[in-house]
């Protein structure tokens, strides 16, 4: 048996979970917007011939190279973060969705309940793998560009 303020304190925590969540899935513009803040810094570096920290790179065609090739990256790197915050912008759709579920399941008969819940996990568990599988997609596109490029 449970005390009235750990189940409160159970029922406030989901709340700061999912505050947690959308606050990640909200961050999602401004983690974009540096990285496109990031890319378009290395434009510059194509546009006034950057070579000062680039000993290396002794003629203009090899940073060229190389500052495109990152600025390619930073985008890579703001897609990865982009379909890490849809996964979680579906986990909390699919919260809310089981807790209305379940609040509207109280009211209606066992038959209905079950079949409700049954169809409220399965469709949870095909949301989450459709968006997982593009989650994996983009970070394994990104994984491949940036080893490529790095090495």
């Amino acid at each position: 048996m449970m005390h009235k303020s750990q189940a409160m304190m159970g029922k406030k925590g989901e709340r700061f979970v999912l505050h947690d969540l959308t606050i990640q899935v909200l961050l999602l513009p401004m983690v974009y917007g540096l990285m496109s803040l990031f890319a378009i810094i290395f434009n510059l570096g194509i546009i006034l011939n950057e070579e000062s920290s680039m000993h290396r790179l002794k003629n203009w065609s090899q940073r060229v190279k190389y500052y495109t090739e990152m600025y390619e990256n930073a985008f890579f790197i703001a897609d990865i973060y982009e379909s890490f915050a849809l996964l979680v912008l579906g986990r909390v759709v699919m919260r809310v969705l089981q807790k209305q579920v379940r609040y509207e399941c109280q009211e209606e008969t066992t038959a209905t309940t079950i079949s409700a819940r049954k169809l409220m996990t399965e469709m949870k568990e095909l949301t989450t793998f459709g968006i997982k599988f593009f989650c994996w997609t983009c970070g394994l596109q990104a994984l491949y560009q940036l080893l490529v490029t790095t090495m």
